[in-house]
């Protein structure tokens, strides 16, 4: 089986991707998977990605190709994507090779994950080494943090893989972009938020660019 035909289970249509500031340095498409095995936290920020039935099947190769046409029919310049869940490591066979496919695109990577680097290390070896960024840790509300970049609480660590990203750098983008909500509104009247907020935070900033989007 060639790796572009390996399937990957998300928890959303992939007609639904699209650039956001919310999710990592830069304009990153963010994807997230169906499924999560750790149950590492009962404040998961996505339960309904926790069950592993359900979701959206797509091949590696379907996904490149949505990724392509994002980016080409983008007005921002789109510099990687990044998986979330759900538990991206459940599936990390897929991740792997749809991380390898869009680095070859001169695209990013971002991983986030319930486990430790440690874990991660020890268990997903070839997925890390084709992620240039990766959030390790669960979500836990006692630390929620309104300052700790792209990440809801300050248990949660960032950790740059390789020398695409020094910190520097990395803290200059979160200055730049700050911690924010992203909402997208669809033709149909349904809406997706992503980015990590305080419950308070989150409705507020919410309601505030569904306004912009519509006026």
């Amino acid at each position: 089986m060639s790796s572009l035909t390996v399937e990957l289970r998300l928890g959303h249509p992939l007609e639904d991707i699209h650039p956001t500031l919310s999710n990592g340095p830069g304009w990153r498409i963010p994807f997230w998977t169906q499924g999560c095995s750790l149950r590492c936290t009962a404040h998961c920020l996505n339960p309904n990605f926790l069950e592993p039935s359900g979701g959206w099947i797509r091949t590696v190769v379907d996904i490149v190709g949505a990724i392509q046409n994002v980016i080409e029919n983008s007005p921002h310049s789109v510099e990687g994507i990044t998986m979330l869940g759900g538990e991206p490591t459940d599936q990390a066979e897929a991740v792997t090779f749809l991380f390898r496919a869009v680095r070859s695109l001169g695209l990013s990577t971002f991983l986030y994950s319930g486990m430790s680097l440690d874990q991660l290390y020890r268990r997903h070896g070839a997925l890390l080494a084709e992620t240039d960024l990766v959030m390790d840790g669960h979500f836990d509300p006692k630390r929620y943090s309104e300052t700790a970049s792209w990440r809801g609480s300050d248990n949660q660590r960032l950790h740059s893989m390789g020398s695409r990203y020094e910190g520097a750098e990395l803290d200059a983008a979160f200055r730049r972009q700050g911690k924010s909500a992203s909402v997208r509104l669809a033709p149909n009247g349904a809406f997706s938020i992503s980015g990590l907020q305080s419950p308070k935070s989150l409705v507020h900033r919410s309601s505030q660019k569904v306004h912009q989007s519509v006026r």
